[in-house]
């Protein structure tokens, strides 16, 4: 499965750049929340799971943390 996670900036969107955002393949969506975390190194982060990254509607929203 492929995943797409990103840390929130200060008013809580997505941030610009390449900064605090990752894309990457793991087995399953337990297994991604964890990958995220430690890639990202916090547990304030907003996960996708997708199909295809440049089409919005193949993506998931899996997880927010505030």
């Amino acid at each position: 499965m492929n995943f797409y996670a990103y840390t929130p900036n200060q008013d809580g969107e997505e941030p610009y750049g390449t900064s605090g955002r990752v894309v990457f393949t793991c087995s399953n969506a337990k297994a991604a929340e964890q990958r995220a975390e430690s890639m990202l190194g916090t547990k304030r982060f907003v996960l996708f799971s997708f199909t295809r990254f440049h089409s919005p509607k193949t993506h998931k929203l899996l997880r927010i943390s505030k």
